[in-house]
């Protein structure tokens, strides 16, 4: 109903919720190439970036539609599920699925491009190694970004088609992520150097809050 027909750009500024996740495997459904976007900076930033991708469209999720408030963005609320589901459109291995945002740590963000053949060999390289492949009925732990590759497609996507469960914990604590783990029976962890040190440093954590979790992966950092 908005429009979106296969390779136009859908951007989204969203945190770890339901609102991305529905909306960047609907954008990959209908063929479109996904935009995720970090909705915690300026929105000039976002503004900028939205119009090097040359956006169709932006959903926005809570976060993101308090914190940029930009005219023209979709509230992902306002998508009301349509009468009919359109037939996936199938795509090429070779065609770009993703265009990822890099740190700018060496100069300007560059959307960098991930096609459909990228992401499916970086699933199938984790799926295929015995030390790191999840298996159906794992629950993974969502709290690296999902605008970030380790979030989006290493637990996202790994997740997905291995038939596990993500546990999404918005936005990150650490004493408020050890509650989720525990909670909700997580058996994958993944993580970055310095959320480990976060859980270590909280005080009253249970000792058995990880007693379920069979794998814990560190990436990204030193």
């Amino acid at each position: 109903r908005l429009g979106v027909t296969p390779g136009d750009r859908v951007a989204i500024a969203s945190g770890n919720d339901l609102a991305f996740v529905t909306t960047y495997l609907g954008a990959l459904w209908a063929g479109a190439v996904a935009v995720p976007l970090n909705p915690q900076v300026p929105s000039s930033v976002i503004a900028d970036e939205l119009a090097r991708v040359e956006a169709r469209v932006l959903v926005c999720g809570a976060a993101g539609a308090a914190h940029l408030g930009l005219p023209g963005a979709v509230a992902h609320d306002a998508l009301a599920p349509g009468a009919a589901m359109p037939l996936e459109v199938e795509r090429d291995d070779d065609e770009v699925a993703v265009l990822l945002y890099t740190s700018g740590t060496a100069g300007m963000p560059k959307a960098a491009m991930l096609t459909h053949g990228n992401l499916a060999a970086n699933i199938g390289q984790v799926l295929g190694d015995p030390g790191l492949a999840l298996r159906a009925g794992d629950r993974t732990l969502g709290v690296l970004p999902f605008f970030h590759v380790f979030g989006l497609n290493v637990v996202l996507g790994v997740a997905f088609t291995a038939a596990a469960a993500v546990v999404t914990v918005e936005p990150f604590d650490a004493a408020r992520t050890i509650a989720a783990v525990r909670e909700h029976g997580v058996t994958v962890v993944a993580a970055v150097p310095l959320m480990y040190d976060l859980f270590m440093a909280v005080a009253d954590a249970p000792a058995d809050a990880f007693a379920g979790v069979r794998l814990a992966v560190s990436g990204a950092a030193a």
